[in-house]
């Protein structure tokens, strides 16, 4: 189970501030004082506190402007489609409008920014498939390419020799589990590498999967 977070952030005026989260996107209302108000955001707990806003910076994502800081919710696609709808409806202008990014690959997900009555950007994000959240965007293909590259090129002739051909042969029939087994063990570096597979020392559990793998693959002892 996902652990909620909590953000506390100023705002300007409490009435419009429950409007907005409360009426506009739904939210559960908690505990407050005239000085604060809590909301149940999506999940997570949200405290807003009277208090001076401070001027919004611009970044930029993919060479596009967004507001910073923001924060937001991270929902199922049909979920955020549904957002979309009811704030179009309302007549919302959005800073950001809705679009989708990394189509066709790992991490594809539908965005666009909001600003509540106090300036305060957010952000929702709709995932189609919610184990993409914290995909690193990286095209399948693509990533098989850097991953036999790295494998071939450890920068000492032992290593190389021993995860290149594994790679030739194995790397496109790897599951994605696998997969992320094998880009994690190649993030160590060489000398600790050589000790594990030739158990010299003892190796991290979570890559003794991948260490059996390579082993068996060369027929080691």
């Amino acid at each position: 189970m996902t652990q909620p977070f909590h953000l506390a952030f100023f705002v300007r005026d409490l009435a419009e501030t429950r409007a907005f989260y409360g009426g506009l996107l739904g939210c559960t209302l908690g505990r407050s004082t005239d000085s604060w108000q809590d909301f149940d955001f999506f999940g997570h707990q949200l405290s807003a506190h009277l208090g001076p806003v401070a001027e919004r910076a611009t970044g930029a994502v993919d060479a596009t402007a967004v507001p910073m800081p923001h924060f937001g919710a991270v929902l199922g696609m049909e979920a955020w489609a549904r957002l979309v709808r009811r704030l179009e409806e309302a007549g919302v202008a959005f800073l950001l409008s809705p679009r989708i990014r990394f189509e066709g690959a790992p991490g594809e997900q539908g965005t666009f920014f909001i600003e509540d009555p106090s300036g305060n950007a957010l952000e929702f994000k709709g995932f189609k498939d919610m184990d993409g959240v914290f995909a690193n965007g990286e095209a399948p293909e693509n990533r098989l390419k850097r991953m036999r590259m790295r494998c071939w090129r450890r920068g000492t002739k032992e290593m190389d020799m021993v995860l290149g051909p594994f790679a030739d042969a194995e790397l496109a029939g790897l599951s994605p589990d696998a997969l992320d087994q094998l880009d994690a063990l190649l993030e160590e570096n060489d000398q600790d590498l050589y000790a594990w597979l030739t158990r010299q020392s003892e190796a991290p559990a979570d890559h003794a999967g991948m260490l059996d793998r390579l082993r068996a693959f060369h027929g080691f002892v």
